[in-house]
Order: structure tokens, then sequence, then C-alpha cells
């Protein structure tokens, strides 16, 4: 009595469609999350500031930046961010780029953005502290944001909030 298997072998035709189908999933799995990875936009304006801070504010904003801009991150270039500010307000933002809590929702759904960090630098004896909000669409708090460093230490600063920021984006 000789037994036969109950499923055919696989021709060598079949075998090769059904890699080429495997192949197929894998890129089409890989595009799909690197699609969603890269739609993440995220505004991220000059914290506001004392006069007397602004540029402190302005220094602190653009090494934020700079260490939030690798890989898939999409961070609005500042000058998209002027123009969008200008187009909501009627008013050029002048040197600092700064955002009112009231217009971040506009500004969000206007550039199409997942999120805007609300923030405020302040100085004072002890240091030189940010503290504020990530928020999305409608205004809604995604995450709270704060560190402190030396006075002058502004790449500390910076590096601390990026750490902050970095895993919510």
């Amino acid at each position: 009595m000789s037994l036969r298997p109950s499923i055919a072998p696989l021709s060598p035709r079949g075998a090769v469609w059904g890699r080429s189908l495997a192949a197929g999933l894998i890129c089409v799995w890989a595009l799909v999350l690197s699609a969603k990875a890269s739609a993440e936009i995220v505004i991220v304006p000059d914290p506001m500031a004392a006069p007397e801070y602004g540029e402190l504010a302005g220094a602190v904003s653009l090494l934020v930046r700079s260490y939030l801009v690798t890989g898939q991150r999409g961070i609005v270039p500042r000058r998209e961010l002027a123009l969008a500010i200008e187009a909501l307000t009627g008013s050029a933002p002048g040197k600092s780029l700064t955002v009112p809590g009231d217009l971040a929702p506009k500004l969000i759904e206007r550039m199409a953005a997942d999120a805007l960090i609300l923030w405020e630098l302040q100085v004072g004896q002890k240091g030189t502290t940010v503290a504020g909000t990530m928020v999305g669409p409608g205004g809604k708090r995604l995450l709270r944001i704060a560190a402190a460093a030396a006075t002058g230490d502004v790449a500390e600063l910076a590096r601390r909030l990026a750490k902050r920021i970095a895993p919510a984006i």
C-alpha cells in the first residue's frame, strides 16, 4: 500500500509566483510604514519671551529645529511659517516668529501640520527655562514640554528640549 501526499508539491512555476507575491507584500508594507513616518509635519515657532530675550528665544528655536531635522521628521521652514502667520493675521510677523495660543489651531489647519509647539522662555537668577506644550489639530494638547539650563548655556537647553520633543514626533 503506497501513501500519497494529500497536497501536491508546488511546481517550480508556482514556487516562483509565491516568492514574488511575498516579496511584493513586504515592499507594500515597507512603503506604507515609510509614508506614515514621513507624513508628520511639526511647526516650531520661536518661544514667547520678554523683548530683551528675543534673540535668545530665536537661538533656542533654531538649535531645537536643527536637532529635530533628522530622519523622516518634517519641520516647517521658517519662511513658510512667516508667510502663513502673515496670511492669517494680515501683518508681517517681524523678527521673531512667535505664535499666540489662539492662532495655533488655524495655523495647524492652514499648513496641514500634525502639531505645533507653544512655549515660553524665561530667564531668572537660577538659569534659563523653557516650558510649554505641543498641540495638535483643534488645539488638543499632545505633550508638555519643560527644560532648564544654566544662563547662557543655549546649546544644553536646546538639546534637552529636543530630547523631550523628538519621541513625540
